[in-house]
Formats: structure tokens, C-alpha cells, sequence
């Protein structure tokens, strides 16, 4: 018997930001998943596509969706700053959020805090309490919450397969017996850590149909950078001491010009600890029926595609210019990669973050950036995707620039 799958995705013009949509639709059920939702300032624009998003959806008959999967690749504000807008809109099932180490917490709410008190005392919970952040949002307590952390080693295998999900087998299941035999919403207690090798999939009667797979990139050196400049500047005795007055309001008030400094003096090149990378495509048992892809600047026709190899992988902003770390990325995304059809490059093409390989990663490389901007994307960066595969897509803030690819396949059971 053939199935039918749907895949459609989303690049939102947000300019320097960041916010991807998509919905699978399995047979008729259909399941959505966001990777960051942000743009620079107060996030007005990355509020407005959220809003354009929800209209798009309620042409599909629900007034308020579900999203199944909302992803935060890192904390920085010109990702995660439409996310309240998110949980206003949408009924947000599962949050799946990088987890955070001490130095990583203390160098994203020093992010915040660079921002001013405002955008601290916005996202300064969802750093250090991410459950009383959630439920701050949505009063129902009824979101999940699924911190990934990085697995031992730049080569630990991946698990072979997820188990399925709840009694009729239709649904996401992550990797976990616990999180496969119920339904999240009748869990939504203490974030569930998994592993960042753990399966990650939408399952149709007991089989799987769609993957995901994560990848959690940790530096550890920096807290040689930042929070011995914090720590010195800010006159606190210790890590756990600076901690905790980065969780203290009126602290905050009266040091977030120094902690700005601070946060500065290392642009650009250090400034996010941890970030969550995702991969997303279907299982290679698919046949591709139909393609229809739309980015008005250019015209994208792949007639070499099969359904093995149109899969898109989010970088976040992944510091991949070092040879190791970029190393250690192509290991663990080891059989991902040539299913990869659309790359977004990290952060925005910073030349800081690019590694030559990326260019070689799939056909449809994405950048969002805003128009002008003399630094994101970096000219070389263009000049080499270019010369290597044809130009890259840069989604910038006008809506004619974003990016729309849908796949029609069907599958045997």
C-alpha cells in the first residue's frame, strides 16, 4: 500500500535573524516544526512572519495549530526573540532547547543582559529555569521540554532506531522508551535530557517515515575569554558568585553597561558557547513524486533529486571556520550529509564561522542576513559558495527573498 508524504519548509525573510518553518504531512497528519524564530532589535519582524506563519496555517483548517517541535539553536536574541510570539499563536508541544553548562548559562545571560534589563528580564528564565519560563507563556504547563547535550567523543554512534511512539504508532518519538509510551503533554514536569546521537523521528503505524537528527557544538575554552573578563570586571569571587547576581534583577540594573562591555570586547568571534545544529529528512524509502520550489530571485529546478537527498540541515550559529571543530561536525552528520538538498550557512555567512567544506553540503545554500550589511553575509564567503555551486540564497528582511520548497513522495508500508 502507498502512503503519501508532504513536505513543505519555510525560509522567513527576518534580515539578521533567523526563523524556518515546516510541516510534514503523513497521510493526513500533519505534523510542524520550527527552528528559531528572531530578528534583530525588539524582534517586530520576526513577530509579523510568526503572525503571516499562523495565517498561513489556519488555511489548513485549525485556528490554533499545534507546533510540534519548536527548536532554539542558542541563545541569542536574534534568534529566540519571537519565540513568546510563538507560544501566544500556537499550541508549542515540545521545546527542544541545547543544554546549558554552568559557564554556558553564564555567558547567555550575559548576552542578555548586554541588551539591556529589558531583553534580560525577558529570556533570563528560559536560560536558568526553562520550565517556569514555558509555563510563564503558556499558563497550561502542557509543553514539553527536551534539553540536548553533546555525547562523549566527535565519533559516537548514532542509535540505530527510535522505538515507536504511543499505542497506535503515529507521532514523534525521541530516542526515549519514556517519551515513546505516552503523549508529551501528560509529561510536562522537568526538561527530559536526551542525547544528541538519541533518534529523533515522526513515526505512521509503527514505522518511521521522517528523521531528525541534532548536533550540540560545545567550545570550552571560551569561558577563558568572557567570564574572565566578567569575573574581573565585575568584582565576583567565583563562577557560581557571578551566577547567581546574573540572576538577581537589581544586580542586573546596575552592572549590564559593564557586562555590555564585556560581551563586546569579544565580538565577533565569541559569543555563543553552545550551539544546536538539526538535521530533517525523510527515511530513504520514499519516492520523490514531485517538487516545487520557489525563490523568486532565481529559478530552482533540481530534476537530478530523489527523496534520498532533499534534506535540510540548520547550523545555527556553529563556529565552523576551525578545521577540528568543522571535523567534528562532518563525523557526526557521517550518511546525513549526502542526504542534504538545502544548507543554511551559520551565522548569517560570518566569514568567522565558514568552513570551505560547507559549500560542498547539498545544492541550496542559505543565508539570512540584512540587505547592506557589509559583514553578514562576507563577500568571500559568497565568492566561494559561488564559485564552488552557483550563487547563495540570501534571505534578507523583503518578503520577495524568502525561500519555499515542497515535496511530494509516497512510501510502501
Amino acid at each position: 500500500m502507498k502512503n503519501k508524504v508532504t513536505h513543505c519548509r519555510q525560509q522567513w525573510a527576518v534580515g539578521h535573524g533567523f526563523f524556518h518553518t515546516a510541516r510534514v504531512d503523513v497521510g493526513g497528519r500533519v505534523y510542524r516544526y520550527v527552528y528559531d524564530c528572531g530578528s534583530t532589535g525588539q524582534g517586530v519582524l520576526a513577530n509579523q512572519r510568526a503572525n503571516e506563519f499562523l495565517n498561513v496555517e489556519k488555511l489548513y483548517g485549525a485556528d490554533r495549530p499545534d507546533i510540534h517541535m519548536l527548536v532554539i539553536s542558542h541563545f541569542h536574541s536574534d534568534h529566540v526573540n519571537g519565540v513568546p510570539n510563538l507560544f501566544l499563536l500556537f499550541n508549542v508541544r515540545r521545546l527542544v532547547i541545547p543544554y546549558l553548562a554552568t559557564d554556558a548559562q553564564i555567558i547567555a545571560l550575559a548576552h542578555f543582559a548586554s541588551l539591556g534589563p529589558d531583553a534580560w528580564s525577558r529570556f533570563h528564565l528560559l536560560v536558568t529555569d526553562p520550565r517556569a519560563w514555558v509555563d510563564a507563556q503558556n499558563g497550561e504547563g502542557n509543553t514539553e521540554i527536551v534539553q540536548v547535550h553533546g555525547d562523549e567523543g566527535d565519533d559516537a554512534p548514532q542509535e540505530e532506531s527510535a522505538p515507536p511512539p504511543f499505542e497506535d504508532g503515529n507521532g514523534f518519538s525521541l530516542g526515549s522508551p519514556h517519551l515513546s509510551k505516552q503523549p508529551w503533554i501528560d509529561c510536562p514536569g522537568a526538561p527530559v535530557q536526551i542525547s544528541d546521537t538519541a533518534p529523533v523521528a515522526i513515526f505512521n503505524a509503527k514505522r518511521s517515515v521522517w528523521t531528525f537528527r541534532f548536533y550540540v557544538q560545545d567550545r570550552p575554552t571560551l569561558e577563558n575569554l568572557i567570564i574572565a573578563d566578567l569575573l574581573n570586571k565585575l568584582r565576583c569571587t567565583s563562577r557560581g558568585d557571578l551566577l547567581k547576581n546574573l540572576n538577581e534583577q537589581a544586580w542586573i540594573q546596575s552592572n549590564w553597561e559593564t557586562i555590555r562591555g564585556c560581551v563586546k570586547a569579544q565580538a565577533p568571534k565569541e559569543q555563543n558557547k553552545t550551539t544546536l545544529c538539526m538535521f530533517s529528512g525523510p527515511k530513504p524509502n520514499h519516492t520523490l513524486r514531485e517538487t516545487r520550489l520557489s525563490f523568486l530571485p532565481h529559478a530552482l529546478r533540481y530534476p537530478w533529486m530523489s527523496a534520498r537527498n532533499i534534506g535540510w540541515l540548520g547550523t545555527g550559529d556553529a563556529e565552523l571556520a576551525d578545521a577540528g571543530r568543522y571535523q567534528s561536525f562532518e563525523n557526526h552528520y557521517a550518511g546525513f550529509i549526502e542526504k542534504t538538498l538545502t544548507l543554511s550557512i551559520p551565522h548569517h555567512g560570518s566569514v568567522e564561522n565558514y568552513h570551505p567544506k560547507l559549500a560542498r553540503i547539498g545544492r541550496a545554500h542559505v543565508i539570512t542576513a540584512s540587505a547592506g550589511d557589509a559583514k553578514h553575509p562576507a563577500p568571500a564567503v559568497c565568492l566561494h559558495i559561488q564559485s564552488e555551486c552557483g550563487n547563495p540564497l540570501v534571505v534578507t528582511r523583503e518578503g520577495w527573498t524568502q525561500l519555499f520548497e515542497c515535496f511530494d513522495m509516497e512510501f510502501s508500508n
